[in-house]
């Protein structure tokens, strides 16, 4: 995979809206500027329940409203779900296969919590809608679903391992079919990741390229069949259909993390054998 451009445009991204650029301008020592600085040390150490504790609870409801908090309060939670930066663009950058494979390769044998990086994107959100956030927020919110998406995957379909954090196999043939073995909430996770990427797509495309390995031919994909909701960014509006049809595709060896041919509509259509 060819990332090079894709990795340096990410580390300006996260040195400019999420490290300690996020404090520059700051003038005398008021209590809101300790904190802010005392949380971005901790989330520069990868302290992140102390970075989210003073987010959290240290700081005034003023100091928590800026937009620049809120870059760092996501930053935080996306670093408590799992992700690391270095450590994901290296595991990135040595991954192969199929778009929903790649994606969930950084975390095989990473202990995940997938609920924080939902927790990353609700809070960028709360910035404003993509048309009203700059581009470092939404590419933010871009990256952030892809891993979201692909750390979900890797808890919930692949949780076999030495250490039971995966070994970057499915556990069992068509699981991710099978409501039983992968739930519908579970499910609806995998999809809000991908659907925070899709919504946001637009603003990482063309710096993409061929980094990750078909993603774009996968939105391609998903948006011809009909019930598809592929942009959907909310748990709770998860339709049934949308669930099937990225349980197919998931399925399959063209996009997702299992055996069965893809090729087109009628083949994803046939992915989850049995059902």
């Amino acid at each position: 995979m060819k990332i090079t451009f894709l990795y340096l445009t990410i580390f300006a991204l996260f040195i400019n809206s999420c490290g300690p650029n996020v404090l520059s301008g700051l003038g005398s020592q008021t209590s809101d500027e300790y904190y802010l600085e005392e949380a971005t040390k901790a989330n520069n150490s990868q302290n992140y329940d102390y970075a989210l504790d003073v987010l959290l609870n240290k700081l005034s409801a003023g100091a928590q409203a800026r937009a620049s908090t809120k870059e760092l309060l996501a930053s935080a939670y996306a670093g408590k779900c799992g992700f690391n930066f270095v450590e994901y663009v290296t595991a990135l950058a040595e991954s192969t296969g199929s778009p929903f494979n790649v994606v969930m390769q950084p975390f095989v044998q990473v202990a995940a919590a997938p609920e924080y990086c939902l927790l990353a994107l609700q809070t960028i959100d709360t910035i404003g809608t993509p048309s009203q956030r700059t581009t470092n927020q939404n590419t933010f919110s871009a990256i952030t679903g892809l891993v979201l998406m692909g750390i979900s995957l890797r808890a919930y379909a692949d949780k076999d391992g030495t250490d039971n954090n995966g070994d970057g196999l499915m556990d069992v043939d068509n699981m991710v079919c099978q409501a039983g073995q992968v739930s519908d909430d579970q499910m609806n996770d995998i999809i809000v990741g991908y659907g925070y990427f899709v919504t946001n797509f637009a603003y990482i495309g063309a710096m993409l390229g061929n980094a990750t390995s078909g993603l774009d031919d996968s939105i391609s994909m998903c948006t011809s069949i009909p019930t598809a909701d592929c942009d959907v960014t909310d748990k709770n509006s998860v339709n049934s259909d949308t669930r099937d049809i990225m349980r197919r595709l998931l399925n399959t060896t063209n996009y997702g993390i299992g055996d069965e041919q893809g090729d087109d509509a009628m083949e994803i259509a046939a992915a989850c054998p049995g059902t």
